[in-house]
């Protein structure tokens, strides 16, 4: 391992952490990327804080390691780790979204009361909450797909040195 290598991959992280967060304080004007969630139900108001910047960061850096290790045919140790533990964390980081998800009540329509001068009043309010239970799994999947595929290339591509022990 080559100190190159290290400062190669702290800068490449620190620049993808910079850049997720310019994004995230420019869409949502706060410093710290924090995004408030306001949840009005029937007869309850639910306000919660988001850390927004972690999600996105963690999408970016798996999106840019997987583009930049495909160039190099995941032969390098350090950055395919990297991107294996990035990856790793985007998918448990995607499975607590879709848990939070899940506990919001009102996914869907049905059983909540009209507060409507006429009864047949179309409600034209779209509801974001049942696209994103059905929606993220699925990307969850694919990014486990993505996980297994890079881990068995990163082993293949694995070199053992005189030290590391093979099995045969």
């Amino acid at each position: 391992m080559k100190p190159k290598t290290l400062v190669t991959e702290y800068t490449t992280l620190f620049g993808i952490y910079l850049l997720t967060w310019g994004i995230v304080f420019l869409s949502t004007g706060n410093l710290w990327g924090e995004i408030t969630l306001d949840v009005n139900l029937a007869d309850t108001y639910i306000v919660t804080k988001i850390a927004s910047i972690i999600p996105i960061f963690l999408l970016a850096a798996t999106i840019v390691y997987l583009v930049k290790e495909g160039r190099q045919g995941y032969k390098r140790k350090i950055p395919n780790l990297i991107m294996i533990v990035i990856n790793f964390a985007l998918i448990i980081d995607l499975y607590l979204i879709v848990q939070i998800i899940n506990r919001i009540p009102g996914g869907t329509r049905e059983g909540r009361p009209r507060f409507y001068s006429r009864p047949n009043t179309l409600d034209t309010h779209f509801n974001f909450i049942p696209l994103a239970q059905h929606t993220i799994p699925i990307i969850a999947i694919i990014f486990m797909l993505i996980l297994v595929i890079t881990s068995i290339l990163t082993g293949k591509n694995w070199s053992f040195t005189q030290n590391e022990q093979q099995t045969s």
